[in-house]
Parts: C-alpha cells; sequence; structure tokens
C-alpha cells in the first residue's frame, strides 16, 4: 500500500502517525515546530484515512507493515515514531514487530491494552460508537456547506472542536460534491480491533518492547491512561517515561500545544545527549 505523507525539515527523522479519524492534516504545526529544531518530520495517512488508500483490512497488524514498507519505499533506515491514540498502538506494534525501524517510541495519551470489547459497556466504545453513527446518518448528498454539516451533527456531538475535528474529513470532489475522506464503514466494523490490546506472548516474549527509549505523553484529565494503563505501560515497555500535562485531555497535542512539544523535545535532546 502506497501511503501518502507530508514531509518537512531536514535531520534525524521523526515519524508522527495520527488517530482515529484523524490526518497528516492534524499534526502540520506540530510538525513544522518539530522540524524548526532540526529533525525531518514525516507524517503518513494511515489507511482507510486521509489521501492513502482505502482496503477492507484494518487491523494493527497491517497497519504496521504498512509504515514499514513505506519507511523503505522512502529510504529511512530507522526513525523515532510518535503516534497519537490509534497511531500509538500502530507505533507500539512496529517498535514490538521491527525494533529495528524504531529508534525511539513516543506514545500520546495511548497504552496498547484493551479498552473494552462491544459487548461492554465503556465510555471509549459509546464514544466511538455515537460518532460513527451520527457520521453515517448525515446525508452528504444534502448538505451543500460545512456550516450545515455541523449544524446537523451537533444533537449527536454536543461538542464543538469534536465536530470541526471529524469535519475536516468532509472533502468536495471535482463536481463539488462532499464526499468522506475516511472510509467510514470499515473503520466501524474494525472498531473491536482497534479498540483491542496487544498480548505481549503472542509476540514471544514477555515485555512487549525492550531496549528501545520509549515515552508517553498523557492528558490529566484523559481516561485512556489512568492508573492501570501506566502500570501496564510499566510492566509492557520497561524504562518508560510517563509524562502528565496539566489541563488536557485525550487530545493533549491540540489542548496543550505548548506543554506536548517541550516534552518531546527534551526527549528528543536526551536522546542526542
Amino acid at each position: 500500500m502506497n501511503l501518502y505523507a507530508h514531509i518537512t525539515g531536514q535531520g534525524p527523522a521523526l515519524v508522527i502517525l495520527h488517530g482515529l479519524y484523524g490526518c497528516s492534516d492534524n499534526w502540520m504545526s506540530i510538525a513544522r515546530s518539530l522540524a524548526a529544531s532540526g529533525h525531518t518530520v514525516c507524517v503518513p495517512d494511515l489507511r482507510n484515512h486521509g489521501r492513502s488508500p482505502n482496503h477492507p483490512e484494518h487491523s494493527y497488524r497491517v497497519m504496521a507493515a504498512d509504515v514499514v514498507a513505506w519507511m523503505e519505499q522512502t529510504g529511512l533506515e530507522q526513525a523515532v515514531i510518535l503516534g497519537h491514540s490509534m497511531g500509538g498502538k500502530v507505533a507500539t506494534w512496529l517498535a514490538a514487530a521491527h525494533p529495528r525501524k524504531v529508534r525511539a517510541l513516543i506514545l500520546a495519551d495511548i497504552a496498547p491494552v484493551g479498552y473494552a470489547s462491544l459487548k461492554e459497556y465503556s465510555p471509549h466504545v459509546v464514544e466511538h460508537l455515537n460518532i460513527m453513527t451520527a457520521l453515517e446518518a448525515l446525508d452528504i448528498a444534502r448538505i451543500h456547506t460545512r456550516q450545515e454539516a455541523e449544524q446537523a451533527l451537533a444533537p449527536q456531538i454536543p461538542d464543538r472542536a469534536t465536530r470541526q475535528f471529524l469535519l475536516k474529513n468532509l472533502q468536495r470532489d471535482a463536481q463539488g460534491t462532499f464526499f468522506w475522506r475516511m472510509n467510514l464503514p470499515v473503520l466501524k466494523q474494525a472498531l473491536p480491533e482497534i479498540l483491542g490490546g496487544m498480548d505481549p506472548l503472542k509476540l514471544g516474549h514477555p515485555n512487549l518492547i525492550e531496549g528501545i527509549p520509549a515515552l508517553c505523553i498523557r492528558g490529566e484529565r484523559s481516561s485512556y491512561v489512568g492508573v492501570q494503563e501506566q502500570i501496564f505501560l510499566q510492566q509492557a515497555i520497561p524504562g518508560i517515561k510517563i509524562v502528565t500535562l496539566t489541563n488536557a485531555g485525550h487530545w493533549v497535542h491540540a489542548e496543550q500545544p505548548g506543554m506536548f512539544l517541550s516534552a518531546v523535545q527534551n526527549f528528543l535532546k536526551d536522546l542526542d545527549a
């Protein structure tokens, strides 16, 4: 699969992997700042997202394989891999299965754990099912403006910032007709996989990752990396450093960009020290 990617800057390679419903466009401000500090920053769109191709299979195994293939096509032998949410799980799988490709690992508010199944009550499951149901129900053939789309989504998705983030996926074709730039049917079908965890023993060793410097940047108000998830991280990735950003939820890079950049840059400086 030929992934689309935005690449900027010069220096040691840093690859950023976006989360569910995201794309490379969401990370341009962070990418430019990291490039200015002396890095080649690469932000690919994962399969079924952004400008990358759609495919009926959507698992962490194949997404990690996509990134490895893209790195080889791009000539990147090794890179620091930064992943947010779903992208963080892709990054974790990549580091576990292809450790020579990963110089260091940065997880943005995610742990490689299972966040409940669709048969169980979970705020994460409810949130994503509500989002996907609302997006599927939106009759984009009758939508003429983004403002109309946002108003139509408001009853099901009351948070305006979330609506605006999701609507970045609503694009116009050459005829001016709206279409979704993410593969909603496949992503909804793959939701159990996306919310699922990673069993270290399935990869042949008790730890997911050994010998790779690692950092997790979590939001103080987020439920994705709580006490139990931090314990799992420390067991599965020995030596991982965990940094908590105050007044931030799951979207740590968007809610506290200054603190997020500082945490990433300090970690990168320590790598080069």
